[in-house]
């Protein structure tokens, strides 16, 4: 992503509500757009004031206004400092929302309506954690798409809606290790019947990214918005807010459909980087994106694809894309990826059609080996009689 000129996407992130989340949303943002050159990430302006009052307390007290007008003036620097899109980092704070102004309102990037889009893509149910001052104050259920949801959020009875406040959101506001409050939250999805949840509250964006024990927790299945916006940010270099929910929550999980099964102990995130290189991979090549797919392959690329000589260096790779290659637009969509060291493997099907106009459907398969995090050896196999 190139970052000047007039219509260049600068990220706005206004933190402080706490700035814990709001640090953790900037380093995530980097994690997942990073996978090479630093100087492809996005540029984003992070602005943390962490003596904004406490939404709940002023929310429930009638007080909004002693949190909207710094709102509104922190959002507007945030636009005079060039800042494109905004993501508040307080869900709480959204009631504010119908109150700033046009011109604000605009350029924010709606968590509630993230949440929304995410749970529109499944019918599974799943436990809403959020701060007591988002339920009482309807956040979630005076959501124009709420009555769409036909019971795919659980909404937690009063007593476990204070434990999730006290104990595990306003723990993590006080540093505690988000990992020490799996026990407690695993304990609340069993009692509801549930295997995931919906990060309801920034904070949870700490206890998303955590480590999870793989027996009855899917983290994949987790909506939490701030990983769905730095993974589709990362994704197009911008937001566009074509969710992904089931590869968009975590480093480990957020990018392909990797076969965590197959991996050596402790090898986890080097083999969630390799699989999100090999997607983004895929998603430059659908896109033509010349400029990501050289900084993708290794300069010294060796491409093996049956019924060519192979393709040595990035420039003659480059020049097949371009020139060479007889698709003319499509998509590749990954069914699985494997991960052995330096090496990895994916299969999938393109469909798609050809520079003739002919349609394509064709199932195929990749095998790499990786340099300095980049692609250094591509063998292509397709799904067709040969022998």
């Amino acid at each position: 992503m190139q970052n000047s000129g007039e219509d260049s996407f600068i990220l706005g992130v206004l933190g402080g509500m706490g700035p814990l989340a709001s640090a953790e949303f900037l380093k995530t943002i980097y994690e997942s757009s990073i996978h090479g050159r630093e100087q492809s990430a996005p540029t984003v302006i992070l602005y943390s004031d962490p003596s904004t009052p406490d939404r709940t307390t002023t929310y429930l007290e009638g007080r909004e206004g002693t949190v909207l007008q710094p709102m509104i003036q922190a959002l507007n620097r945030l636009i005079e400092l060039g800042a494109t899109k905004i993501v508040i980092c307080c869900v709480t704070s959204h009631l504010l929302m119908s109150r700033f102004p046009r011109h604000i309102r605009e350029k924010v990037i709606s968590l509630p309506d993230v949440i929304f889009d995410a749970l529109q893509q499944s019918e599974e149910r799943r436990l809403l954690l959020c701060t007591v001052g988002s339920r009482k104050s309807g956040v979630f259920e005076r959501h124009p798409r709420w009555s769409e949801m036909n019971g795919r959020v659980i909404l937690p009875s009063d007593s476990d809606q204070s434990i999730i406040h006290d104990e595990i959101i306003y723990e993590i506001k006080r540093n505690r290790p988000a990992r020490e409050l799996i026990p407690l939250v695993k304990a609340l999805l069993r009692s509801y019947g549930v295997n995931s949840f919906i990060a309801g509250c920034t904070e949870l964006h700490l206890l998303a990214k955590q480590e999870w024990p793989a027996d009855d927790y899917e983290r994949s299945r987790c909506i939490d918005p701030l990983s769905l916006i730095a993974t589709n940010i990362s994704r197009h270099g911008s937001w566009r807010g074509d969710l992904e929910v089931e590869r968009a929550t975590s480093l480990e999980s957020d990018r392909s459909p990797l076969n965590k099964d197959s991996l050596p102990a402790g090898d986890e995130k080097r083999a969630a980087l390799t699989g999100r290189i090999i997607v983004d991979l895929f998603q430059a090549i659908d896109a033509s994106d010349w400029e990501a797919i050289l900084n993708i392959f290794h300069p010294e690329i060796v491409y093996e694809r049956p019924g060519y000589a192979p393709f040595s260096g990035s420039e003659r790779l480059l020049y097949f894309y371009q020139h060479e290659r007889v698709l003319a637009s499509g998509a590749h969509n990954l069914e699985r990826i494997m991960y052995d060291g330096n090496s990895a493997a994916c299969w999938g099907r393109f469909v798609g059609k050809k520079k003739d106009g002919s349609d394509v459907d064709e199932m195929f398969a990749d095998v790499y080996t990786f340099e300095d995090g980049k692609i250094r050896t591509r063998r292509s196999f397709f799904f067709r009689p040969a022998v």
